[in-house]
């Protein structure tokens, strides 16, 4: 069974999405695109009367119904481009389309400051005037919130301009990282020359051949650190408009600006920053551990993604299918059909080639199933990744069908909760199953190495941020190469003296998409935290648990993502909230030492 497509026109149609959902043909689109043109300025009729009479009510369901007509548009574009970021024809597309939602934000830019400014602008007031608005309360008290830091409606535009093309910052480092640069060929376990690529990257780096990995990991790194400097100017300049946008606004900070959008208190940061500080011995124990079972001398960068046990067998995207769904069925019979349905119905973009977006995400637009963008190349991990993807896609189609469009998009504190849990299921279905010992180990380590990245890792790279906004706040100019020292510092924190030291281990922070979602990678670490605590008490048969998950599943964006987890009993302010994780994590790791014989002395 083999995975190595050269280009999207090989690989078979069950493997690749379907998004005729969206449009049954690009001319479709561009005819919606035509249409869409003649509404971005629509709702001028309201522009300086919005509190009057019931033109609020009306004017926010017209807003959210057109909205979602330019989502669908950009959403499209999106994915067309990410199945091949060098087809200029999508490209195209995908500059229309967000340009035209720019377009519709800048003319809609006057809605918030009108009716913050407005002396009639009281929430309570308001609903008592029209009982309709009871609807959109929560959503009036975020307004209330933001009110001293909205401007007045020259400003706003103003600010428009500033974001409406801040995605080409992400575009540039993508197209670059994934389309444009040339990999280079290895050899693979068999010895045959293969083409490197960000797609096969992953299969590559976990090879249980060490010159496998080596080589791969040396011919990604050569190639990306040579324009280090233009990927570091070009995330810098993404932080400095970002801080650029702060200052207008009147925040302390870009990350007072980040945590107040959220509703996060920024304790939850430091609360997490110190039990990560606090728990890294377990972290280094695992790579002691982990240095013994492979019984290397030295334990390099590219050992770490390595098999610990020989497992070569390759799974079907069936296998997977069908792991994902025996591992979930805990969470009942609603959960397994509309898993069973995304499968049917083709929801999956599996298998990677030579200019696909690489890496794997869950785009859901309100009114449309989920789509997942992977890179299936028959592992284990690949079946983790589907479980986590597809953990995005059934809550968004659990939540939609449950909630009105403006409360539709969760937080990703909450929504990675979701796509986290499924991860734990799967490995307690190996681990407790009739699969081989090798399978179980796998599984064991890939568990442990879920922690390591969505904990460990997001904490590191979040301090990275901290490090980055905090300089450009005040005023001081950074590069890549100060980038790069940083690293160094955080790496020897995290990693301690167990990995050796390498030339390109700095540049870590390079294909890191998520730094263009600022203060994103925190919340993976809380987000397994959550996951942690949902799926072990429904494992152990906590009916009260489950029907709460499932409420957690269906819910909506009207409660502040902060008291949503508290409503639950997690408490992301509370040390002991993160303890509950690493019990897990010390069980796994004693598992691990069972199974392979392996101990710390």
């Amino acid at each position: 069974m083999g995975y190595n497509y050269k280009n999207r026109n090989e690989v078979p149609e069950e493997y690749r999405w379907d998004l005729t959902k969206w449009f049954k043909t690009d001319d479709l689109w561009y005819k919606e695109l035509e249409e869409t043109k003649k509404q971005t300025k629509s709702l001028n009729k309201y522009k300086g009367k919005i509190l009057e009479s019931t033109n609020l009510y009306d004017l926010l369901n017209e807003y959210y119904k057109l909205n979602n007509r330019f989502e669908n548009l950009y959403a499209y574009a999106m994915l067309k481009q990410d199945e091949d970021l060098g087809n200029d024809k999508y490209d195209k597309m995908f500059q229309e389309a967000s340009a035209l939602f720019s377009e519709f934000g800048e003319n809609t830019s006057f809605i918030t400051p009108e009716i913050i400014h407005s002396d009639k602008f009281d929430v309570k007031s308001l609903i008592k005037n029209d009982s309709r608005l009871k609807e959109y309360e929560h959503f009036l008290e975020e307004l209330a919130e933001e009110k001293k830091y909205v401007k007045d409606e020259a400003t706003e535009e103003m600010i428009s301009v500033l974001i409406k093309d801040m995605h080409n910052y992400e575009t540039l480092s993508a197209t670059m990282l994934n389309s444009c640069l040339d990999y280079g060929t290895i050899k693979d376990e068999e010895g045959n020359d293969v083409k490197l690529n960000t797609g096969n990257y992953r299969k590559y780096i976990s090879s249980k051949n060490r010159q496998v990995r080596k080589s791969a990991y040396e011919s990604l790194n050569k190639e990306r650190i040579k324009y280090a400097k233009v990927l570091g100017s070009n995330l810098i300049s993404f932080m400095g408009r970002k801080c650029s946008i702060a200052k207008i606004r009147g925040y302390k900070s870009a990350k007072d600006m980040f945590f107040k959008n959220d509703n996060i208190p920024v304790e939850v940061q430091e609360v997490l920053q110190k039990s990560a500080s606090k728990n890294i011995k377990h972290l280094h124990e695992y790579y002691q551990v982990f240095k013994k079972i492979l019984g290397e001398d030295k334990l390099e960068t590219y050992d770490l993604s390595a098999p610990i046990v020989s497992n070569d067998k390759v799974y079907s995207v069936l296998d997977a299918q069908n792991f994902v769904y025996e591992a979930t069925k805990v969470l009942g019979e609603e959960y397994s059909n509309i898993m069973q349905k995304g499968y049917k119905d083709r929801w999956v973009d599996f298998m990677p080639y030579q200019g696909k977006q690489s890496g794997g995400y869950s785009l859901s637009i309100y009114g449309k199933t989920s789509n997942i963008l992977m890179s299936y190349n028959g592992i284990l991990d690949d079946i983790g990744t589907l479980a986590h993807e597809m953990g995005h896609a059934v809550n968004n189609y659990l939540r939609f069908s449950c909630t009105p469009i403006q409360y539709a998009y969760d937080d990703p504190i909450i929504a990675e909760v979701a796509s986290l849990s499924n991860e734990v299921y799967l490995a307690n279905y190996i681990i407790n199953n009739d699969f081989s010992k090798e399978e179980k180990i796998s599984a064991i380590t890939e568990m442990l190495r879920t922690i390591n990245s969505n904990f460990f890792g997001a904490v590191m790279e979040n301090e990275l941020e901290d490090y980055a906004y905090e300089k450009l706040d005040n005023n001081e100019s950074i590069n890549s190469e100060d980038l790069c020292e940083e690293m160094k510092v955080l790496i020897k924190k995290y990693y301690g003296d167990i990995i050796e030291e390498d030339e390109y281990r700095k540049y870590m922070w390079i294909p890191r998409s998520h730094y263009f979602r600022p203060y994103y990678l925190y919340k993976y670490a809380t987000s397994i935290c959550g996951a942690v605590y949902f799926s072990r008490k429904i494992l152990k048969g906590d009916k009260e648990t489950l029907e709460n998950y499932h409420e957690f599943l269906k819910s909506g964006s009207d409660t502040y993502p902060y008291e949503h987890l508290l409503k639950y009993g997690i408490d992301l302010k509370e040390e002991s909230t993160y303890d509950e994780l690493f019990d897990y994590y010390n069980e796994l790791l004693d598992k691990l030492k069972e199974l392979t014989g392996v101990g710390e002395d």
